[in-house]
């Protein structure tokens, strides 16, 4: 049995009663708050953060399962002519972009407008947006847009994927991690 104060009166009372001794209010409803609070501070801080820490790694879980949601609620395919990995970049200058939508654009830019396809490589890569990809370097698959030959693959011990063109990995035996 603990004791806790009350929330009429203040005074303490026991955690098993149903009404202050002292006041009168009935506890009733009040059971699982009273023994939570009378629990000692650093339990009760302890207890919530561990909820807090249960409940982010639930919803980052979350994320990395729905990761390949694309803009507009749609879903991208899954990965249906490219494995999952672990595979190697193909030779060539093969870039990852952090968004699908920033890849298309500079796709369509490629074709129509080299100065500002180059302009927006430089300006992705140096916040982030974009990177470089090696040959040979080892990429898992994370999701795939068959239809617009797009894969998303992320490097070893990352989180978050990056949108390359699937010829990067394509005709790949898979590598040795």
């Amino acid at each position: 049995m603990a004791l806790y104060p009350c929330p009429g009166c203040k005074r303490e009372i026991s955690t098993d009663a149903l009404k202050c001794p002292h006041c009168g209010k009935s506890l009733a409803f009040s059971g699982s708050g009273a023994r939570f609070n009378a629990m000692p501070k650093a339990v009760r801080v302890l207890v919530i953060a561990l909820g807090c820490f249960f409940a982010v790694s639930m919803l980052l879980n979350h994320e990395a399962d729905n990761h390949a949601t694309l803009k507009g609620g749609a879903s991208a395919p899954t990965a249906t002519s490219v494995e999952k990995g672990p595979l190697t970049i193909q030779p060539g200058q093969w870039f990852g972009f952090s968004d699908r939508g920033l890849m298309e654009q500079a796709l369509q830019l490629q074709s129509q407008d080299r100065q500002a396809h180059t302009t927006l490589i430089t300006r992705g890569v140096a916040a982030g947006e974009i990177v470089r990809f090696y040959p040979g370097e080892i990429v898992y698959v994370e999701g795939s847009a068959p239809q617009a030959g797009l894969v998303e693959v992320r490097r070893k011990g990352q989180r978050g994927g990056w949108w390359t063109n699937a010829e990067a990995v394509k005709d790949n035996e898979p590598a040795r991690p």
